[in-house]
């Protein structure tokens, strides 16, 4: 399956990120500050730590916190982070339903944060392959977003001649502004294209194609309805990105 590609579908009321192509270590690594307190809406695992109240999973340690990030075993993420332990015996029978609704639909009942959790995140990976994350601060899928970019653009194969010096060039991330022009695409759902991605005259160019909803399949992702949006483009001299639009 081609996973040369990003897409991120927006939804700014309910503070959701729609992704494909964002791996849970690119998530992880953008954090500046790591949740002290996991509760895992994935099928309990009775050999694991088990909250009793409510009936999940939990992980409550920080090298247990990394690891999960980490392993690359693991198939489906699905968890809720949260403030302390004590605050989930204060979570009622009807808001373990939720929870338990949430795990098993991906989808939530009433909202995603809960104020007695005190929760920055929801995390859900799909069956399909894609990921499914609200944010409480949704400023911060700006981070996340510039560590898979670089990500991709850094374990691209090695099969063009100009790959050498874009290996030793430093790829900066995305300026605020930048990004706040993609977030207005973001909305209509974008499709980052790296397996077109090309240098012209010491430019890297990055197509960019609407997509309102993504296909997954074996081949890769179908691109039948996808229609151009414009390049985005790192100017390796001048160390700079830049983003130019198709007309419409």
């Amino acid at each position: 399956m081609n996973r040369d590609i990003i897409y991120v579908h927006l939804g700014t009321v309910e503070n959701i990120v729609l992704s494909y192509g964002i791996s849970a270590v690119d998530f992880f690594q953008s954090l500046t500050t790591l949740p002290e307190h996991l509760l895992l809406l994935t099928p309990v695992n009775y050999d694991e730590l088990i909250d009793p109240h409510t009936g999940f999973n939990i992980l409550s340690d920080v090298d247990a916190i990394k690891c999960y990030f980490n392993d690359r075993k693991i198939g489906l993420r699905k968890w809720i982070d949260y403030q302390q332990d004590s605050y989930l015996e204060e979570v009622t029978p009807y808001e373990v339903a939720e929870l338990l609704y949430l795990s098993h639909t991906s989808t939530y009942l009433h909202s995603p944060f809960y104020y007695k959790l005190g929760n920055r995140f929801v995390y859900l990976d799909l069956p399909n392959g894609m990921n499914k994350t609200y944010y409480r601060y949704l400023e911060r899928f700006y981070h996340v977003f510039n560590t898979a970019l670089l990500r991709h653009i850094r374990t691209r194969e090695n099969s063009q001649s100009w790959w050498l010096r874009l290996r030793q060039a430093h790829l900066t991330p995305l300026s605020v502004d930048i990004f706040n022009q993609l977030r207005s695409l973001m909305i209509q759902g974008i499709v980052f294209e790296f397996t077109q991605m090309r240098t012209k005259q010491g430019v890297l160019q990055i197509p960019l194609y609407y997509m309102s909803h993504l296909v997954i399949n074996d081949s890769g992702w179908n691109d039948e309805k996808a229609l151009p949006a414009g390049i985005l483009s790192f100017i390796l001299h001048a160390n700079e990105w830049e983003l130019s639009l198709v007309e419409s």
